[in-house]
């Protein structure tokens, strides 16, 4: 068996630190709720609050609703990104008008101005219903 050195220790916990250090903000907060969820439930189990049928229960459960979730919202919010894809697409004016070579520069001159004033419009109304919230 292999004995553990002070450079092996040392190795591990800057590489540890290494790894924890290049974690986005996302993942960093994901593995401190694991790290909490496992020290909850380890504690749950040492004050013999938990133990395995529990445990089996829970998992069968959230499994159980996971899948009816998933099986009752799965074909709204494919329908949902359908709408938004289509929603931000661009429009055959958009592309007419954004060539180097623009046919009716005074119709695509309207068009950008029109654009713009609605983004103002639509950007405004929304301020004020945030408001007033």
């Amino acid at each position: 068996m292999e004995s553990i050195t002070v450079d092996s220790v040392i190795s591990f916990f800057t590489k540890l630190y290494k790894g924890i250090s290049s974690l986005d903000t996302n993942s960093l907060l994901g593995l401190i709720l694991a790290i909490g969820f496992v020290t909850l439930v380890l504690g749950l189990i040492q004050e013999s609050i938990l133990n395995a049928n529990t445990i089996i229960t829970s998992l069968f459960v959230g499994a159980v609703v996971y899948i009816y979730m998933k099986y009752t919202y799965t074909s709204k919010l494919e329908k949902l990104r359908v709408k938004n894809r289509e929603l931000r697409t661009d429009s055959i004016l958009d592309d007419l008008c954004m060539g180097e070579e623009v046919r009716d520069k005074a119709t695509c001159d309207n068009y950008k101005t029109a654009k713009t004033n609605f983004y103002q419009i639509s950007n405004s109304l929304i301020q004020r219903y945030n408001w007033k919230k």
